[in-house]
């Protein structure tokens, strides 16, 4: 979700993400039976390759980029919502 949203692409997500042989194995549906479903493990499986690639040349969300900062907040609420439970607790 995070490529998608934070990363410029054209067409589809799939055309400007996956190389040539991960969009003909997703269409494949012998090879993907839950291609016509909304989250289909494989297609995840494809799209975290490429996040993992980004991430390994240090691509995913830059010093300064709206991307941090919406991490950065998301990871407060995550530790702020189990403080939260465990006080509660």
């Amino acid at each position: 979700m995070e490529l998608v949203c934070y990363c410029p692409w054209k067409e589809s997500p799939e055309e400007s993400f996956l190389n040539e042989e991960d969009r003909f194995i997703q269409e494949d549906a012998q090879e993907d039976p839950e291609k016509e479903h909304r989250y289909s493990l494989r297609r995840l499986e494809m799209f975290w390759k490429v996040y993992k690639r980004k991430y390994d040349a240090k691509e995913i969300a830059p010093v300064g980029s709206d991307w941090l900062h919406d991490s950065q907040y998301s990871y407060t609420m995550f530790l702020v919502t189990s403080h939260n439970s465990d006080v509660q607790m």
